[in-house]
Formats: structure tokens, C-alpha cells, sequence
């Protein structure tokens, strides 16, 4: 793996971590729910480095169509974050809710960093494209 695609993923995951953090202190002060335990940033941070590993994992799926390898990605990760949580559960009692809880607290920050993720894909393949659009413009105005 390239220097840069780790140190990316490494800067997405502290992004993400640090604005899903606030965000969740923010949510937790304004509810006025109680202090939340060491153990759940531990587990969120576990659950940012799955969803972005897996986002930055399109390139691995480039053969099969946009639409699959989203779904795809999905799936794993969500396959992950329920594995996370069985075997959490192998160490103490999951909360009834776990399993739906769990989904629901990845599957929404996932849905919009995919979101942002293949956005910025797409702005960027068309950018990419534009320039090769008018260097093929310059080519043929000079008789290349």
C-alpha cells in the first residue's frame, strides 16, 4: 500500500473521529444524558477506521459497477461493526438492543461520509476529465 493512500486513510479516520466525538457530546449535553463511558469512544473509533478502510477499498472493487460497490461496501462494514458488537458480547452482556442500536449509530454517519466520499469522486473524475476534454481541444487546434 502507498504512503499517501495509509496517511489519507489515517487523516479521514481522525477527521471523522473527531467531528462524530463533538458531535456526540454536543447530542449527549443537550439530551443531558450522563457522562459517556471511555469504552463507547474506543468502540466509535473502531467503527470510523471500519467505515473508512472500507470506502477507501472502491479501488480493490474498480471492475464491478458504482451501485454494486457501494452496496458491497456496505455490507461489509455493517457485517464488521455486528461482528464488533458479538464479540463484545463474548465479554460481558450486550444490551438487549444492541444489534439495532449498533446499526443505527454506524449505518447514519456512513451514509453521509459515502456520501461526501463519492461526491468528491465524482467532482474529481470530472474535473480530471474536463482537462483531458480541452488538452484533446489543444491537440487537435494544433494538428496533433
Amino acid at each position: 500500500m502507498r504512503k499517501s493512500l495509509i496517511m489519507d486513510i489515517f487523516i479521514s479516520v481522525c477527521i471523522t473521529f473527531t467531528l462524530l466525538t463533538i458531535l456526540n457530546s454536543v447530542l449527549t449535553e443537550m439530551i443531558g444524558y450522563e457522562s459517556i463511558p471511555i469504552s463507547n469512544n474506543y468502540l466509535m473509533l473502531l467503527w470510523c477506521s471500519i467505515g473508512t478502510i472500507t470506502l477507501f477499498s472502491h479501488k480493490l472493487l474498480s471492475r464491478w459497477s458504482p451501485l454494486t460497490v457501494i452496496i458491497t461496501q456496505y455490507l461489509i462494514a455493517n457485517g464488521l461493526v455486528f461482528l464488533t458488537i458479538y464479540i463484545s458480547g463474548l465479554t460481558g452482556d450486550n444490551h438487549p438492543d444492541a444489534y439495532r442500536d449498533g446499526f443505527r449509530s454506524f449505518t447514519i454517519p456512513y451514509i453521509i461520509g459515502a456520501i461526501i466520499y463519492y461526491g468528491y469522486l465524482y467532482y474529481e473524475a470530472k474535473k480530471q476529465n474536463n482537462l483531458l476534454q480541452a488538452a484533446k481541444k489543444v491537440g487537435n487546434n494544433q494538428g496533433l
